[in-house]
């Protein structure tokens, strides 16, 4: 009787030692998997960087400075009073705020 509790022990330690290293091996798993992708994923964020930074500045937002100094008086004033600049700031962030939740996959 005795060989048969001392067989179910070392039976016993040897699952123990095979699920604990199942668990270690998950581990290890998913910390390389997690590195991996984000490794990836840094790297295309910082090739996005690198072509948004050497992307040439159209004319048209050179020239801005120029072309708001060719709007009347008059139409400034009117923007002003109707808080023009104010406005168009909360249309932008509505814009942007709806854009940014229409591509989250649960929600939009």
């Amino acid at each position: 009787m005795e060989i048969i509790s001392w067989l179910g022990q070392k039976i016993a330690d040897l699952c123990t030692w095979l699920l604990d290293l199942i668990k270690a091996l998950i581990a290890w798993f998913k910390l390389v998997v997690l590195e991996g992708a984000h490794d990836i994923f840094v790297a295309i964020m910082d090739g996005l960087a690198y072509v948004f930074e050497h992307l040439p500045v159209p004319d048209f937002i050179v020239h801005a400075g120029q072309y708001a100094q060719q709007i009347p008086p008059v139409f400034l004033y009117c923007s002003d009073l109707l808080h023009f600049p104010e406005g168009a700031t909360m249309m932008l962030g509505a814009l942007i705020a709806r854009f940014v939740v229409r591509r989250i996959p649960l929600i939009g």
